[in-house]
């Protein structure tokens, strides 16, 4: 119940939750409805707290109860401040690894105000892959054959960013030696982990500087974890019994 001067209370002042307000989607923001006088209060979710943070769109109100028993409301809205921008285009896209039946491929991460949430990956004009690294290996590809590719970015709200520029790559040809083996070592560049697909049962990798420096030896393991080696460029020895094949790498952190 609120109550008048003459009635000889004291009038408890209306919170001042302030004017309506619009956040970025995923942004907090934080209603205050402290003010002398008031020494309960209760919010629409239950908290009983001066103040409460908050992230989600919704209308929000305040009772406030005085030590003499004035009641105050107050109530605000927030919304979502509507996205209509979409990302930049990726940048620098380009091909770390080729075989017969792979394309691994990199590229600059695309910047949105209110975050990226994906890249969509075109091969041959048809949209075939959406993955949220900046990276990818493609595979289940033709040997010997043409693939033009070219990525784009998306956000949460559904726009999509100009295509990247188009590359033009060619896989590999089967080798006529139908035994040899087709070794691959990727990523390229590698951060946490290198991993070796294809080689001899019995096989041994070594992690070399340029300078002719092994900094990891490891026997049979296709998972090789790259943690305490330096950022730089090394060369990846994949050693089996009839013979030995070097992959120039690049370790990034």
């Amino acid at each position: 119940k609120d109550y008048t001067a003459a009635e000889g209370w004291h009038l408890l002042p209306l919170p001042v939750l302030g004017a309506d307000k619009a956040i970025i989607p995923g942004d907090s923001i934080i209603l205050d409805a402290t003010h002398a006088g008031a020494t309960k209060y209760l919010w629409n979710n239950g908290d009983t707290s001066a103040s409460i943070k908050t992230n989600s769109a919704g209308t929000y109100w305040v009772k406030t109860t005085s030590g003499s028993g004035c009641v105050k409301n107050d109530t605000i809205v927030i919304s979502y401040i509507k996205d209509t921008i979409a990302p930049t285009a990726p940048l620098n896209l380009k091909v770390t690894e080729v075989g017969q039946t792979h394309i691994h491929i990199a590229w600059s991460a695309s910047y949105d105000a209110f975050g990226v949430n994906g890249y969509d990956i075109y091969v041959n004009n048809v949209k075939m892959y959406t993955v949220a690294d900046t990276c990818y290996n493609i595979l289940g590809l033709v040997p010997a054959k043409k693939y033009t590719i070219y990525i784009t970015a998306k956000d949460a709200a559904g726009n999509i960013s100009d295509s990247s520029k188009s590359i033009i790559v060619n896989t590999h040809p089967i080798s006529l030696d139908e035994n040899r083996r087709e070794i691959r070592v990727y990523p390229n560049p590698a951060i946490d982990n290198l991993y070796v697909a294809g080689a001899e049962d019995n096989y041994v990798v070594e992690i070399v500087t340029v300078s002719g420096i092994t900094v990891l030896t490891a026997r049979n393991q296709n998972i090789i974890s790259l943690e305490g080696i330096k950022a730089g460029l090394y060369m990846v020895k994949v050693i089996g019994y009839k013979a030995t094949e070097l992959h120039k790498i690049e370790i990034i952190k």
